[in-house]
């Protein structure tokens, strides 16, 4: 049996907006039970992509796996998982022991992932229904809480957070049930395994490309399932076809590294596009680098996007872009010598390199640096996101008495948002 992968650091994909801790594979998940592989696989095959050809064969199965490329066997449609749902009071225990369960869970089909080369982009937006405005009011009002119980972490308000999660993800919210998930994973919120697989389930069954992603998430790291990298990958590529912004850049990276000569390598840069456009901080700066040396009109549009997405890295780059005219450099982007525009992106990147545990993002960076030749308007020196939470105006709460019919409507414990067997036994 594969062990499970344990994964360190933040690698830019936890989902921009909808999570407010770690990316999915955090380093939290590891634990020494059935001995798992605590090496970054990612970074791993990079290097030895550097120091032998042999990784080069390593990446061309990798992506005929992502491409699923007629004649590639498919895997198992079966699973391993846990005997019992287990509470999270040992959930990174848990973690690593989710690969050595005796029961099987079905998995969905990957047979039906789109056989060919080519990429459409799709937006995730398009795929996914606009959500119940009063569903989103408790959404929006518990993510404000999670946010602001990040530094000083209060079990009670955690309690919270969850209740209103998951009454909205009962009625279908899906970056309400991204987030249960997410909570639960980290220990957060009070569940098990068997639970996040189960609202993961729903996520598939809406055809919601997020639950696509996180599907790839938990098979590549063994959550719930046995480990298989080729399966997981199968997901991947089934969420960025369907618009999912992380699956695309997660996929974007790994044909990219399959370097430029390889039939693939355009296909990566297709879906960090795609990605980009929908607000990937990471595959935005990283398109735009890919840019520089090939079109700077374009590598400059995608920086622009990057900063608007919150990259602090990218807000730089342009810093320096307006300082370093006819240098021939990386930085050079044949744009004109402005100290004015310099300054502000280097207090814009100040501002979201100093709040990037809360991803802070610049909508308003067409109203404050727009690109030449437009004029430069007066601006006080602050970010509309930062202006927000120095005044701390939190959204609308939800009505107790909504909550309790909400919950009542779904047979979940008003008090806790969790199934209320007593009244399901009935």
């Amino acid at each position: 049996m594969s062990p499970t992968r344990c994964r360190g650091g933040s690698n830019g994909l936890a989902m921009h907006g909808w999570s407010t801790g770690r990316p999915p594979w955090s380093g939290s998940w590891c634990a020494t039970t059935c001995r798992p592989d605590r090496g970054d696989r990612e970074m791993n095959h990079r290097q030895a992509r550097r120091k032998t050809d042999l990784a080069t064969a390593a990446w061309t199965r990798a992506v005929r796996v992502v491409h699923v490329w007629p004649g590639v066997p498919a895997p198992p449609k079966t699973a391993r998982v846990l005997s019992r749902p287990p509470t999270l009071g040992g959930l990174l225990l848990l973690l690593a022991l989710s690969a050595c369960g005796q029961q099987t869970r079905m998995l969905p089909d990957a047979g039906n992932i789109d056989t060919k080369l080519a990429f459409s982009c799709r937006y995730e937006a398009d795929a996914s229904p606009a959500p119940d405005p009063e569903l989103q009011q408790i959404f929006e009002y518990a993510r404000f809480m999670q946010k602001n119980n990040l530094l000083d972490p209060q079990a009670s308000a955690n309690v919270e957070i969850a209740r209103l999660y998951r009454i909205a993800a009962a009625h279908g919210h899906i970056k309400a049930n991204y987030n249960l998930q997410n909570g639960l994973r980290r220990g957060d919120f009070d569940g098990s395994v068997i639970g996040v697989l189960d609202l993961n389930d729903q996520l598939i069954a809406a055809q919601a490309p997020a639950g696509y992603y996180l599907l790839g998430v938990y098979v590549n790291s063994g959550f719930g399932y046995s480990a298989n990298d080729e399966l997981a990958l199968r997901y991947f590529r089934k969420a960025a076809d369907l618009g999912n912004p992380q699956a695309q850049y997660y996929v974007g990276d790994k044909l990219t590294w399959l370097g430029p000569d390889h039939p693939a390598f355009p296909i990566g840069w297709q879906m960090y596009r795609c990605a980009a456009e929908q607000g990937h901080a990471k595959a935005a700066g990283e398109y735009a680098t890919y840019l520089n040396d090939k079109d700077r009109g374009q590598a400059l549009k995608y920086y622009q996007l990057a900063v608007k997405a919150g990259n602090d890295i990218a807000a730089n780059a342009l810093r320096k872009s307006f300082l370093a005219p006819g240098s021939g450099d990386l930085n050079d982007l044949g744009l004109a010598y402005d100290a004015e525009r310099s300054r502000r992106y280097k207090i814009i990147s100040k501002t979201l390199g100093d709040w990037s545990y809360r991803q802070p993002t610049v909508p308003d960076i067409d109203d404050i640096v727009p690109l030449p030749p437009a004029p430069l308007p007066a601006w006080d020196g602050k970010i509309q996101w930062l202006r927000d939470h120095e005044a701390g105006v939190a959204p609308p709460a939800p009505s107790e008495e909504r909550l309790r019919a909400l919950a009542e409507a779904k047979l979940l414990d008003p008090a806790t948002g969790l199934p209320d067997e007593a009244r399901r036994a009935r």
